[in-house]
């Protein structure tokens, strides 16, 4: 990413964000705001068809040559004695009987034979327990060993190390291709690393195994916005919410596509239901700051303060809350806060290795001194 000047938005690659723009009685750009980037970590926790044998072939009607089948010794003998004058047409209906129960014979034996074949291939292919056999050179699933693998991945990623996590990921999946979490925290750690179109993969496989997990369609929601596809991001965040309604980071992903779309009044009743949830500080100073922002946005300034002020409560390390409450007292035509508040967010930007963050709140914190809006 280019290096940002002030009117670009303000990006924390750990929590959700969501700049917003709008005009100041002194300064068009000083309602630039973001909110923060939302990143869910999780610990892993967590007949067959008949084939229809061939019809034999119909055997002639018994009664047709009632002649050739004598029913007592003297009645062989005289057929025997007689056999020079037999009448040709018995003769050949004889012959044509004989075939035909050969020809049934010999279609019937492997009718069943096969019939019985595919009995027993229906049966072993259906059996949870079939031989390896039949996996055709696929490795049996080993879902401890892929539990080990997801372990060491989020130590890992914990550590600041998500290339090193993914490979651990790759080897839990490679172990086991159904376990939904590996395929859910590599997406994470892809996202973290900027590959969002690789974790909206990721997300999507995790959810074909796992279709109710409210933590992938949250983690979807956020994807897609980052990427600025709201709609999905909106669908996606209601997908979550509506599977748990208790889930906070879902209330806030669902709220950052609402105010992208515009329904700010939808925004800030999900950023509130997040926040009466009472999640973790650094969640809970997000809501805060992104509930903000859309005050900020609807010209409910010193609404706007309050939630940054409590962001910070909650955090004082956090710079994006500092940064957006510089701006909103600097529409209030309040310099020296605005400048204490930029000052510091470019300090937290420092500490954090964010030269283009620092650079943009150090900028704008000088132009306020020289007396510059």
């Amino acid at each position: 990413m280019g290096t940002p000047d002030d009117s670009q938005p303000k990006e924390d690659p750990s929590l959700p964000s969501d700049p917003r723009d709008g005009g100041t009685p002194d300064d068009s750009r000083a309602r630039e705001a973001i909110l923060q980037r939302l990143f869910s970590l999780t610990e892993p926790e967590r007949s067959p068809s008949s084939e229809r044998s061939p019809h034999p072939e119909s055997l002639p009607d018994a009664e047709a040559a009632p002649a050739l089948f004598p029913r007592s010794m003297s009645e062989v003998r005289s057929v025997s004695e007689a056999s020079a004058v037999v009448p040709s047409k018995a003769q050949s209906n004889m012959d044509r009987i004989r075939r035909s129960a050969s020809n049934y014979q010999a279609l019937i034996i492997p009718a069943i034979l096969l019939a019985a074949i595919v009995g027993l291939l229906a049966a072993v292919l259906s059996s949870t327990n079939r031989p390896n056999w039949f996996n055709f050179g696929q490795t049996s699933a080993d879902p401890a060993a892929a539990q080990r693998f997801n372990n060491d991945g989020l130590r890992k990623a914990r550590a600041g190390q998500d290339k090193e996590a993914i490979e651990d990921y790759n080897q839990a999946i490679e172990k086991n291709p159904n376990d939904a979490t590996a395929y859910l925290n590599r997406g994470v750690a892809r996202h973290k690393l900027g590959d969002v179109g690789a974790a909206i993969k990721d997300y999507e496989q995790a959810l074909k195994l796992d279709p109710s997990s409210a933590v992938l369609h949250s983690n979807l929601s956020y994807a897609y916005y980052d990427r600025q596809n709201y709609d999905k991001a909106l669908e996606a965040g209601n997908q979550a919410v509506a599977l748990d309604g208790n889930f906070a980071q879902a209330h806030i992903n669902l709220a950052n596509a609402r105010a992208k779309k515009g329904d700010n009044d939808a925004a800030l009743q999900d950023y509130a239901q997040a926040i009466a949830l009472r999640p973790q500080a650094p969640i809970l100073a997000g809501a805060y700051n992104n509930r903000g922002n859309v005050q900020f946005a609807l010209n409910r300034t010193r609404e706007g303060i309050g939630d940054y002020n409590q962001a910070i409560r909650l955090n004082s390390n956090y710079a994006d809350a500092y940064y957006n409450l510089g701006l909103a007292q600097q529409a209030l035509d309040d310099r020296r806060a605005a400048i204490r508040s930029l000052q510091t967010a470019a300090s937290l930007y420092q500490q954090e290795n964010k030269e283009s963050l620092q650079r943009a709140a150090t900028e704008r914190a000088n132009a306020l001194q020289r007396g510059n809006s």
